[in-house]
């Protein structure tokens, strides 16, 4: 597939814009061109923009064929296009009603959904590079043999400090890699990995917080471990506890706790700006919000000072 070709999108979102448009502003939800409010980190300056220029990169899920310069993969970003369709149609009820926590199929779908929004970020590219280029740094110290390879026998990776053998083949792939096989080694891990993180998400205890009013905001990092002092790659781990703004009056937790799962709460508006506050911290490069920003601030900002008297109270 040549890469001007009109038959397949260009501009691909890491946040599916079926998602975003239910943060839309009230002026502009349910229509043709909905506008979201956003907050960046950097600049400070709340802005409304349209969803389809946020969250998106230019052939994020197409890498370049091998040994082609024009042509690409779209394979990832048609299959990632079809979980969004079907997600697509379940999301209405999802958003503003009640769904069967218990249906296996719904739960295999929203594992499935998440599992892949959390591969597919950016910022999985982003340690994916930086990761090689530590282990390219460690494995070069080593003594090298007359051929100048590394003299290593085996490799150990992980905190189960698992062993592999040092293969030559592998380590001159890993080496000689441009950016463009780093790019492909990206969307094909979006497929392999999503299932195991899918199977865990499965097995965690699920609830939704949701309240009356469209309170609730997300981000460009939407699905998170809200503990900030837990690293961003502990999904699945046994003290992560897991958020999902579904839509400013949904979200989705879940965790492992040894509590009944599959229910509801209900929560008061002003309760939402403690979930508002995690999805901020947690944010990665700027909050969306369907309410003006200095509102929302306002809010987290109040919580902070009343949790910080209460923090001295109780010295």
């Amino acid at each position: 597939m040549k890469k001007g070709s009109t038959t397949q999108p260009k501009r691909h979102h890491w946040i599916p814009r079926f998602y975003l448009k239910w943060f839309a502003t009230e002026e502009t939800l349910g229509t043709k061109s909905p506008q979201v409010y956003i907050f960046n980190r950097i600049s400070g300056e709340p802005l409304l923009v349209s969803t389809k220029n946020i969250a998106v990169k230019n052939y994020l899920y197409a890498p370049l064929l091998a040994g082609n310069s024009d042509d690409r993969d779209f394979t990832r970003e048609t299959e990632l296009a079809e979980l969004e369709g079907f997600m697509s149609q379940i999301w209405p009820k999802l958003a503003c009603d009640f769904v069967d926590l218990t249906s296996e199929p719904f739960r295999k779908g929203m594992s499935l959904f998440l599992a892949t929004l959390f591969l597919r970020h950016p910022y999985t590219l982003k340690r994916q590079r930086e990761s090689r280029q530590q282990i390219i740094r460690i494995i070069e110290s080593a003594p090298k043999d007359k051929t100048g390879d590394p003299q290593i026998g085996w490799i150990e990776f992980g905190s189960f400090k698992h062993r592999i053998p040092f293969d030559v083949e592998w380590w001159h792939a890993l080496r000689d890699a441009n950016e463009n096989d780093e790019h492909r080694v990206f969307v094909d891990m979006i497929r392999a990995q999503s299932t195991n993180i899918a199977e865990g998400l499965m097995r965690k205890r699920w609830s939704i917080i949701f309240m009356d009013e469209p309170f609730i905001v997300t981000s460009d990092n939407p699905f998170f471990v809200m503990d900030p002092d837990l690293k961003r790659d502990q999904v699945l781990g046994p003290e992560a506890k897991l958020m999902f703004p579904i839509s400013p009056t949904r979200v989705l937790c879940l965790d492992d706790l040894d509590e009944p799962g599959n229910r509801y709460y209900k929560l008061s508006c002003e309760q939402a700006s403690l979930y508002n506050m995690l999805t901020w911290v947690n944010t990665d490069d700027y909050m969306i919000s369907s309410r003006p920003i200095d509102d929302v601030l306002e809010e987290i900002t109040l919580l902070e000072e009343l949790a910080k008297r209460e923090s001295t109270k109780n010295r």
